[in-house]
């Protein structure tokens, strides 16, 4: 007969996506959720398939309802853009815009 589970090590299963509209990341998606290491008994391989699952539906969620949205107001910035006549606009990326990279917006200088 089987013995009862009662220890669980997990690690760390991390999952990252990122998707892009016109070449330019739009939308980028990361998840991490416990993995039973190892996964050898029946127990431990079933609660491992749960998460995976779990992963994978958070990600077809984000491909499927906020990429749309994230795609939307990419090509309605663009749009603003055009018609405020900007012809070269600054974008970062996300992970840059952190608070050592901010400038002072004290008007110095003006």
């Amino acid at each position: 007969m089987n013995e009862p589970l009662t220890q669980l090590h997990a690690e760390a299963m991390t999952a990252e996506r990122e998707w892009t509209v016109d070449e330019i990341p739009a939308l980028s998606a990361a998840v991490s959720l416990p993995e039973p290491v190892p996964a050898a008994d029946r127990i431990s391989r079933r609660i491992r398939r749960y998460y995976q699952l779990q992963c994978r539906s958070f990600l077809r969620y984000c491909e499927a309802y906020l990429l749309p949205l994230a795609a939307a107001e990419y090509r309605a910035a663009v749009q603003y853009m055009e018609n405020c006549g900007i012809t070269d606009g600054y974008t970062q990326e996300r992970t840059s815009a952190r608070e050592e990279y901010t400038p002072d917006f004290d008007l110095a200088g003006v």
